[in-house]
């Protein structure tokens, strides 16, 4: 059976009602004979700690810019305590969780971002932001063939070893180009992709790799939206079949993506068949 990439907001990392729903889902699944790999985010609790600690925190084309001291928070959070929460969730329901980030192995090869000038000339210096790509899968490919669920925060490392901030939605893009995977399903506090986010009513169910360039060449997807989509389309043009954009916050949101219904946003690498 294929390999499914699993990527969870921070939002839907927060101990409680959607954990543990999540969880559920994810046993379920796995004792169905899928094989699942999970990347997690924890932009939330990153704020959260940064307010606490008196942190100033910036974003920039919906990505967070990292300095020295955002980046040891975010090595408390997502690869402490969020990816810890998170494997001892899925280890409670009977799962095989190994907690793991992208410094773990070769799995990826990152390198620091270079600064970015905007069109209104201002320069973007993005800190300890990396870019990825992937490299080698025999770490993560040896632990879904012993039947465990590797479970990665989005830090990497550079070769030199300073480790970086990497946005979730893109490990999970990569991921799931280097692992062949089958799709890829994010779930985060949004239903899907919106026309107007502002507007319930604009909710577009379902994408093919065209609709998703021009969506994205239109403006319409901002802040955060802008890297997820930006995954989702280096995964559709890189061989990845499917991507599921749903709300994690509803009761079984996961299984419901693996019904005929489905949920939220489908993004197709094939155009969709119109019949008549």
């Amino acid at each position: 059976m294929s390999l499914v990439v699993v990527k969870l907001s921070g939002k839907i990392c927060d101990s409680g009602a959607a954990l543990a729903s999540v969880a559920e889902d994810l046993a379920q699944l796995h004792a169905q004979g899928r094989r699942m790999v999970v990347v997690h985010g924890g932009g939330r609790q990153l704020d959260e700690l940064a307010a606490r600690l008196d942190v100033p925190q910036h974003t920039a084309f919906g990505r967070r810019i990292t300095c020295a001291r955002t980046l040891e928070l975010a090595m408390m959070t997502l690869g402490g305590a969020v990816n810890m929460r998170l494997t001892a969730a899925l280890r409670a329901r009977g799962l095989s969780a190994v907690g793991l980030s992208g410094v773990d192995g070769r799995t990826f090869r990152a390198k620091r971002r270079p600064e970015t000038v905007t069109p209104e000339g201002e320069t973007i210096d993005w800190g300890f932001v990396g870019d990825v790509r992937g490299d080698d899968p025999s770490l993560i490919e040896m632990l879904v063939a012993r039947g465990s669920v590797p479970v990665l925060s989005s830090l990497c490392a550079d070769d030199d070893g300073v480790v970086l901030n990497v946005n979730a939605d893109t490990i999970a893009s990569e991921l799931a180009i280097l692992l062949h995977a089958e799709r890829i399903v994010s779930l985060s506090d949004t239903t899907g992709v919106y026309l107007d986010p502002k507007d319930e009513a604009t909710l577009v169910p379902q994408l093919d790799l065209a609709g998703c360039r021009r969506l994205l060449a239109s403006g319409a997807a901002t802040a955060g939206m802008l890297p997820k989509l930006a995954g989702v389309l280096a995964a559709l043009e890189r061989g990845v079949d499917k991507v599921q954009l749903i709300d994690g916050r509803k009761p079984q949101a996961l299984a419901a993506a693996f019904s005929k219904a489905g949920a939220g946003t489908t993004i197709t690498r094939k155009a969709f068949e119109v019949h008549a």
